[in-house]
């Protein structure tokens, strides 16, 4: 029991990590809508609204926390960021960069 505390703990800091790293991007305004609730301890589902200049889209940012971290975007077939390459590429950018950091910290 003690080792499901443990991670869910870790999960918490990590999650508490990429929504400051990315509410504080220079890029791209990222505001944090919430956390999916998911089965599995070791993913992390949080959910974001992206904004670059006129551009706004939601995207899910995924990623497992029992390996090096490597974040991920899920995109809904709606959201006008998937006509935006570009911002998609930002986004991506973003993500490998805060993986990146967390994963020095851990």
């Amino acid at each position: 029991m003690a080792a499901i505390f443990a991670i869910m703990d870790r999960k918490q800091k990590i999650m508490k990590l990429i929504i400051e790293a990315l509410e504080e991007s220079s890029n791209i305004r990222y505001e944090y809508l919430g956390a999916d609730m998911t089965l599995d301890i070791h993913l992390i589902s949080l959910n974001f609204i992206a904004r670059a200049n006129a551009v706004r889209g939601e995207l899910n940012v995924r990623g497992l926390i029992d390996v090096p971290l490597q974040l991920k975007a899920q995109y809904d077939n709606r959201t006008a960021l998937n006509d935006h390459a570009d911002v998609r590429e930002l986004i991506a950018a973003d993500l490998e960069a805060i993986s990146g950091r967390i994963n020095k910290i851990l």
